[in-house]
């Protein structure tokens, strides 16, 4: 049987980490390791778990904090697995996530990066009403289906599935080193692996869960907002299929563009939203209607009939 490495970086988050920890313990698929990637936590995991089983739970310590794409290399360089598992520290696997994954990434062997939906949890673990998941709501917010199947660097490039349940092959490390940036690493991750030759394989079906929480990486805010539109501005330098897509492409770009400028009003940057809505309005001029929506929401926010986020 494959070996599958669960790699979990972490940061001070020990609220959480044993849920991670406990969903990877909890898998019908059993010959894994467990590689915990301690980036500087205050005091270090080797002490917050002393009590672990022995053997079990392997952790690594940076003496400095270098984030989550960093740590992720640091787990890929130690693995010793088939396999390679992404966690995050306060998400949690389904029990079926990875005898899923290696059953797909078995089946056939083009395909390099196994994804799946996550269900949305509360800070307890509770799903949230309605049972919502994270690509679901994305995906009917910005109208985009998603279907289980391989995924093109054009789909990956026109609407990213959440960094949620990464299985990967490790033959794909050879060709793609996993990026360094503390933003949007996931999603680089699922542009280069699909550029690359190897196929992107999305399961649709969260079987896997994305805790909702005051500091989750992915919350939109313009610093988040102003990444995206650098990742794929840099995604359509480099890969040429990208720039064959015209119009799709140049919407996805005006997209991104009109998120940072209402991320950027919303945050009080009038001056830096302005310049991001001219830009976005001039590369795709249908980027109105996102103003016009934001707009009558900040007016029900001034009446008082309706929360800005909403």
């Amino acid at each position: 049987m494959s070996l599958v490495t669960v790699v979990i970086p972490t940061h001070n988050r020990t609220a959480f980490l044993r849920d991670a920890i406990e969903s990877v313990r909890r898998q019908s698929f059993t010959n894994i390791e467990i590689l915990i990637v301690d980036d500087a936590s205050v005091p270090p995991l080797t002490e917050v778990l002393a009590d672990a089983p022995g053997g079990e739970v392997r952790v690594i310590r940076h003496s400095d904090n270098r984030g989550p794409g960093e740590s992720r290399r640091t787990g890929v360089a130690a693995a010793r697995g088939d396999y390679i598992a992404f966690l995050d520290d306060d998400d949690v696997f389904d029990p079926r996530l990875l005898e899923t994954a290696v059953r797909v990434l078995e089946r056939d062997r083009s395909i390099g990066l196994f994804c799946c939906d996550g269900l949305l949890i509360d800070e307890q673990g509770s799903p949230l009403p309605g049972g919502k998941t994270f690509n679901r709501v994305q995906a009917a917010i910005h109208g985009y289906p998603l279907r289980t199947g391989p995924r093109s660097l054009e789909d990956v490039f026109l609407w990213p599935t959440v960094g949620i349940g990464f299985v990967v092959r490790r033959a794909v490390f050879a060709d793609v080193a996993y990026p360094m940036h503390r933003w949007l690493e996931d999603y680089r991750f699922q542009l280069e692996v699909a550029a690359s030759g190897w196929r992107v394989y999305y399961h649709h079906e969260p079987i896997a869960s994305y805790r909702m929480h005051g500091h989750n990486a992915s919350a939109p805010n313009p610093m988040m907002c102003r990444e995206m539109v650098d990742c794929l501005e840099d995604a359509r330098r480099r890969f040429a299929p990208l720039r064959q897509i015209g119009a799709r492409a140049r919407r996805r770009v005006a997209q991104a563009r009109m998120d940072f400028a209402i991320s950027s009003l919303r945050d009080g940057d009038i001056a830096q939203g302005l310049r991001s809505l001219g830009g976005a309005l001039a590369a795709h001029p249908a980027q109105g209607v996102a103003l016009l929506r934001f707009g009558q929401r900040w007016l029900a926010k001034r009446s008082g009939t309706v929360p800005l986020s909403a």
